[in-house]
């Protein structure tokens, strides 16, 4: 009686399988589509077709290298080789066509939301014979793995890349750091043998207004182990930053202690990040990173940022956040898959540290950072809300257009632009949001969102430092004080069915001589960024048989120029200070 389950476990033991859902460019489940089995020759080797939630299933598969192709009529079909499956291994493919883009992603653990198929479904499968697993029948299978499949070969699996190239008419993310005007980013992800995970990315541009190079290596370990609550997540994450680039020589002949050269900016930073499912509903994120800054000076600083996640299911899901110094890469970048991975990479090297200096020293713009967040989802939407209290110190705002006598030695060359950077010192806010994400047709998404918040403004539209006393710094720093205001914002995006186009486009309104940047939420990300931003992905097909997907990118950020301030200086010209620039970026984008 027991020699029945006992050759289902065996079989279960040495064997694999692969699991996967079919959708369309809007995320409706396909039903009918034709789904191949191919081995590493592109040979079929079995045939399937979607139900009705597009779930297929390939059970009981040795060990071996598989290929997978999806068809359907009035779609592109859909490719992926390289399946590596092991023994007692599964792989989850999240599959999208589309009329003239179609992509497959890997999963190594089941993606959140209705994946798997029912176990209906399954035995249905099982009883059919034209699904039924003949590999085992093949003259050409051995069912020896290590003669057929060396060790080595299995060292590094799933290797996957990304290559962006980008240019900008007005480079700089005043926000926390900056990007070149001409650019190229690359990330490489495999694992190596099985859970082990090693990311590595680099950053090489060049500034065109500031005439100089910029260079970035980030090297990230982890290692995946299943949660006692069945969730595959990373215990722990290391990640190494070094960074380096020469300031223009045009400002570094103004600060004191510059040599005949250009001065050196330098940085390493030592990230160690984790995650703790302490039970079914409490979620535990945490970690720090150890900063080196050298401009002149070298300073030393640590990062500590942490997140805990209580998911009350139909009560809703409450976050408790803090962080302090520089923000949290792996906190601000949400999503899933290994595209989002890939991108969190290389934000973490564009993030450059914010140097300020004041009374003739270096100094870091740190943000101290709590806040207390709630989300409900509906089956139409869902509602967010958060508290936060945020401390900043040694804050810089960026100049345009300020003559090289007038500040002295308080400014500091932007890293990438002819800009400058100022600090305005420290200050302390309070605010809080609210708002309202409605599901819209296809996959459209509308948030809308209100808060109060505390920003910095001046008292009139701007400054005028003809009659200002000797210390021109001092003036601008006085004028400067706290208030608060309210604020409205709105955000739509979505993908166009059959071009597979994805738009994004926002508006904050507030105070416009605001110059603090929005608030950088940890818990939310239903609001938008200061002023109308727009933002457009275009997947483009591959041509001459070249693998992997090609995405077309373009961005503009704050196109009405919100929160420019200008300041007369003492000889008549205008200069600006500057939260938030308008920018104009775009690139081109090669996944594979």
């Amino acid at each position: 009686m027991l020699c029945a389950p006992l050759e289902a476990a065996t079989v279960a033991k040495f064997t694999g399988r692969i699991v996967g859902m079919v959708k369309g460019a809007g995320g409706v489940a396909q039903m009918g589509a034709t789904v191949q089995l191919l081995n590493r020759f592109e040979k079929p080797l079995l045939r399937a077709l979607t139900d009705e939630h597009g779930a297929f299933v390939f059970e009981s598969l040795g060990p071996e290298t598989y290929g997978i192709r999806v068809s359907l009529s009035s779609f592109v079909p859909a490719m992926r080789a390289n399946i590596q499956i092991g023994p007692g291994s599964e792989r989850y493919l999240a599959i999208q066509l589309a009329n003239l883009f179609s992509s497959i992603e890997i999963f190594y653990t089941p993606p959140p939301g209705t994946f798997l198929m029912s176990e209906d479904w399954r035995a249905a499968l099982r009883g059919s014979l034209s699904t039924r697993p003949i590999l085992r029948a093949l003259p050409s299978w051995d069912p020896n793995p290590s003669r057929r499949t060396p060790q080595a070969s299995r060292l590094f699996t799933d290797t996957r890349a990304l290559v962006q190239l980008s240019s900008g008419d007005s480079p700089t993310n005043f926000s926390w750091g900056s990007q070149t005007d001409l650019g190229t980013a690359f990330a490489v992800g495999t694992s190596l043998l099985g859970r082990n995970q090693v990311q590595f990315s680099g950053n090489l541009g060049y500034g065109l207004a500031s005439g100089i190079p910029v260079a970035g290596f980030r090297t990230t370990y982890r290692r995946s182990v299943n949660a006692p609550t069945g969730f595959d997540v990373p215990n722990p994450q290391f990640s190494l930053t070094v960074r380096q680039l020469f300031l223009p020589i045009r400002a570094g002949q103004g600060l004191a202690g510059a040599s005949s050269g250009a001065p050196i900016l330098r940085t390493v930073s030592a990230t160690f990040a984790d995650r703790w499912q302490l039970n079914d509903s409490l979620l535990l994120e945490y970690g720090a990173s150890m900063d080196s800054v050298q401009f002149f000076e070298r300073l030393n600083y640590l990062s500590p940022f942490a997140r805990l996640t209580w998911d009350g299911k139909t009560i809703g899901t409450v976050k408790a956040a803090f962080s302090s110094g520089f923000p949290p890469v792996d906190m601000l970048i949400r999503g899933q898959g290994e595209d989002v991975e890939m991108q969190r990479q290389l934000s973490g090297l564009a993030l450059f540290p914010r140097i300020t200096r004041r009374g003739g020293t270096t100094q870091v713009q740190r943000v101290e950072n709590f806040e207390l967040g709630y989300t409900k989802k509906f089956s139409v939407g869902e509602i967010f809300a958060a508290g936060y209290r945020e401390g900043v110190s040694n804050a810089g705002i960026a100049v345009i257009g300020a003559p090289s006598e007038l500040l002295g030695q308080e400014l500091v060359p932007d890293l990438a632009s002819n800009a400058s950077i100022f600090n305005i010192g420290g200050y302390h806010r309070t605010g809080f949001f609210s708002g309202w994400t409605q599901n819209l047709p296809g996959s459209w998404k509308l948030s809308t969102g209100y808060g109060l918040g505390g920003i910095l403004r001046t008292d009139q539209r701007g400054f005028d430092l003809t009659d200002a006393p000797t210390s021109q710094a001092g003036a601008i720093r006085s004028g400067i004080h706290r208030s608060q205001k309210s604020f409205a914002s709105m955000r739509l995006n979505g993908t166009l069915p059959k071009m597979g186009t994805r738009l994004y486009g926002s508006y904050l309104w507030t105070d416009y001589r605001a110059l603090t940047p929005f608030h950088t939420s940890l818990t939310s990300h239903g609001l938008a960024e200061a002023g109308l931003n727009l933002g457009i992905r275009q997947p483009i097909p591959s041509f001459f048989g070249i693998p992997g997907r090609l995405e077309l990118n373009a961005e503009m950020r704050n196109m009405l120029a919100q929160g420019y301030i200008p300041v007369t200086t003492p000889n008549g010209q205008t200069m600006w200070l500057i939260p938030t620039p308008k920018q104009v970026r775009g690139g081109l984008s090669f996944i594979f």
